[in-house]
């Protein structure tokens, strides 16, 4: 796992470009290192997983100069040079790029153009910059460090409208103007003989596993393909299916961590090597501070806090690479918006479906500006209508890939990485996800949710007790005093709001508003205090 950075401008010199390559420094420890060709700086942080050998950073592979995150999940593909070297090949040669987790930044030998990809399903993040006035391009694996290369910028009021409306910013802008995340599966090249011309995009597909297998076969060579390292792996374990199974295909002694949140009623139950934390509501400020900061965005997401805590629990046994069970819901319909779509037969209109994945939208865009409530709820039907193209179960794959599964991810990859440990999914490799995705709606067989997952963990762990889904978030409504704090919180930033775009939010409305939408704002106006000094 590493942190990459990268400029094209003939203004950043190489002490800025250094300072903002710390940034990245907890993404990668244990080395770092920049290049320069012509116009273009490239940067690299390196934690090393696959291999203890000792590489140039950022590395030059066949004369190509490369910057990379992630990792390659083919065979014993033999360290840094050798993974660079199968993303130049699957470039180069116009096929598919091997299955694994990255980002990446290649630029051809001839320096013609600068390539910038990430993976299929978005474990990885990267977030670019272009200014097309200008000929400059900048691009990170976290907000952070392109904003110490670009200085302050402008907040995007459109995203404001975003969050307060959906709880997440649509179309992978983020809350800069102009600073965008590369979306899942994406290629971006740029010509660097003409940058001001805009970056082209293309789709980045991912190999079909080597050979199909069943369902249990093909988890157990994921989760011994993503166990592959020098280090130590723990596991992150709750109550859930998702994690209880992929715990029965390691050893008996492997670390898990776990946290509990008071009055949730999640535990894992009675395990070997289990390390604990516990989040109470006493901690919810401090926690939700340092998460928001981490995270670079606000979030309707609670389990950013909870996975803040994980982090610094996983940190504090010393161990740098956890398994998640991330990915399960999405591919095999766990959630309850699942079932209530089965339940409904799945005719949906195209509001209908955004509702399941964005609740009530319509009746919190009215808290913004009339100009902003329209244009927000215009994006969202653009966004439903650009999802619903090819058919409703596509529509549901594409909601659940990109208001689901990515935010999930980023907010995994933001926070664990804020403590230097990588996280690797092994629902999201080998054959697992076309084996889930090639069931249809056999995976909602008997209105069960997961139904294939069900039964596969009743083979392994015949004594697993099955029960209703949980969410991983906190429980507001056992903390009715943190949901006061937060109505609290946001009367007294009301008028930070308003300046904000909620032109119309009462303060009666704060007074009753439902905890989700309390913590949606809250982080809001948490995320406005820590990156104060990077708005202009």
């Amino acid at each position: 796992m590493c942190g990459i950075l990268g400029c094209v401008s003939g203004r950043v010199d190489g002490a800025l470009f250094d300072r903002a390559l710390g940034e990245l420094e907890h993404r990668g420890p244990f080395d770092r290192g920049q290049a320069e060709a012509g116009l273009l700086r490239l940067g690299m942080t390196r934690l090393p997983m696959s291999s203890r050998d000792d590489y140039p950073l950022p590395p030059r592979v066949d004369g190509w100069l490369a910057s990379y995150n992630g990792e390659i999940y083919r065979g014993a593909v033999g360290g840094l040079p050798a993974e660079v070297g199968l993303l130049i090949d699957a470039l180069r040669e116009g096929g598919d790029f091997p299955d694994g987790m990255y980002a990446f930044a290649l630029l051809e030998p001839s320096g013609a153009r600068l390539h910038l990809g990430r993976d299929a399903l978005g474990i990885k993040p990267l977030y670019y910059w272009h200014d097309p006035d200008r000929g400059e391009f900048a691009f990170a694996s976290e907000l952070p460090a392109l904003l110490r290369l670009l200085g302050p910028r402008k907040l995007d009021r459109a995203s404001v409208a975003d969050v307060a409306a959906t709880g997440a910013v649509l179309g992978y802008r983020t809350m800069f103007e102009g600073i965008r995340l590369l979306p899942p599966g994406t290629l971006l090249s740029l010509d660097m003989c003409e940058p001001h011309r805009a970056p082209r995009l293309s789709p980045l597909r991912t190999a079909a596993a080597e050979r199909e297998e069943a369902l249990e076969e093909a988890l157990a060579s994921s989760v011994a393909k993503c166990s592959h390292t020098f280090r130590d792996v723990g596991l992150l374990l709750s109550g859930g299916i998702d994690s209880n199974l992929l715990n029965s295909y390691l050893p008996d002694g492997a670390a898990k961590f776990h946290v509990e949140v008071a009055d949730s009623g999640d535990h894992p139950g009675q395990q070997r090597a289990l390390h604990v934390c516990r989040v109470a509501g006493g901690d919810f400020w401090a926690l939700a501070r340092r998460a928001v900061r981490n995270f670079s965005a606000p979030t309707r997401m609670s389990s950013i806090l909870m996975y803040q805590e994980l982090a610094e629990l996983v940190r504090r046994h010393g161990y740098y690479c956890v398994l998640l069970g991330e990915g399960a819901d999405e591919l095999f319909w766990g959630y309850p918006r699942h079932l209530a779509m089965a339940e409904s037969g799945f005719e949906l209109t195209p509001r209908q479906l955004a509702a399941q994945y964005f609740g009530d939208f319509s009746a919190r865009a009215a808290w913004l500006a009339p100009e902003l409530e329209a244009a927000a709820l215009a994006r969202v039907d653009e966004a439903t209508g650009e999802m619903c193209a090819d058919g409703l179960d596509e529509a549901v794959w594409r909601f659940d890939l990109h208001y689901s599964l990515e935010p999930l991810l980023r907010r995994a990859d933001h926070l664990l990485m804020s403590q230097t440990i990588e996280a690797r999914l092994p629902f999201l490799h080998g054959g697992v996800p076309a084996r889930a995705r090639g069931l249809g709606r056999a995976r909602l067989e008997g209105l069960r949710q997961k139904a294939p997952l069900q039964e596969l963990i009743r083979r392994r762990l015949p004594s697993y007790p099955i029960e209703k889904k949980r969410h991983f978030r906190l429980p507001f409504s056992q903390w009715p005093g943190v949901v006061d704090e937060m109505r609290g919180f946001l009367s007294n930033g009301l008028d930070a709001l308003h300046g904000l775009g909620l032109a119309r939010l009462s303060p009666d409305a704060v007074r009753s508003m439902a905890a989700g939408d309390a913590f949606t704002l809250t982080t809001l106006l948490l995320w406005r205090q820590a990156f104060a000094e990077h708005l202009q």
